[in-house]
């Protein structure tokens, strides 16, 4: 937050030399606070899609060329350096090891999809509910995450539109390696695929199926 100058070098109750030195001292923290902001993006880690996004199934696709994830998903697969991105994520290893344990979420997790437009909401359920919403909007925005929040920004894909991403931060911006960023992205009409990618650039992903009406 820029500093206020002091009553005595007001522009506004001073002569021209003090608002010179204020315009100095607010110019100076302006270009302080840039670079900060300029480090912070940068320490935002960069997600690379792994291998070949299919075109999606045409019902799902609007005008813009963006894709609607309305539908219930169960956790099918899990792969990558799921290790690695949990750990950069600030979770100890007896916590990753009984994640492992379950497979990662594989046959356990279920995502809930409520997607109008450009607002989604998540409800996943596992050994505990959580409901997220967002709005796609490239807006950084805060969203709850059951025990804690985070700072979201959801996009687009300017080059594969029918790609979502979403980068994650703390509120705080204060930790920078538990960062990531996320893509995800219809394989067939009945299945998507998320990504993520930690600070340190590892990446897991996991496979989901549609359940359709009677399935458990």
């Amino acid at each position: 937050k820029p500093r206020q100058a002091s009553q005595a070098a007001s522009s506004s109750n001073c002569c021209c030399g003090a608002g010179i030195f204020s315009w100095v001292r607010g110019r100076r923290q302006t270009q302080e606070d840039e670079s900060v902001q300029e480090c912070r993006e940068a320490a935002i880690p960069k997600h690379r899609i792994l291998g070949f996004v299919p075109r999606p199934p045409e019902e799902y696709v609007d005008e813009n060329g963006h894709v609607n994830f309305t539908g219930t998903w169960k956790c099918a697969s899990a792969g990558g350096d799921l290790h690695g991105v949990f750990a950069d994520m600030g979770l100890g290893f007896v916590v990753r090891r009984w994640m492992a344990h379950y497979g990662w979420g594989t046959g356990a997790v279920v995502r809930k999809y409520e997607q109008n437009g450009n607002h989604v909401k998540m409800t996943e359920k596992s050994f505990q509910e959580t409901v997220q919403e967002f709005d796609v909007t490239g807006q950084e925005q805060r969203v709850n995450c059951g025990d804690f929040d985070v700072l979201q920004t959801s996009y687009w894909d300017p080059q594969i539109p029918h790609v979502l991403h979403w980068r994650g931060t703390d509120v705080e911006k204060a930790e920078p390696s538990k960062w990531t960023s996320s893509c995800q992205f219809f394989l067939d009409k009945d299945h998507f695929r998320l990504e993520t990618t930690s600070a340190s650039n590892k990446i897991c992903f996991w496979t989901y199926e549609r359940e359709t009406t009677g399935s458990s």
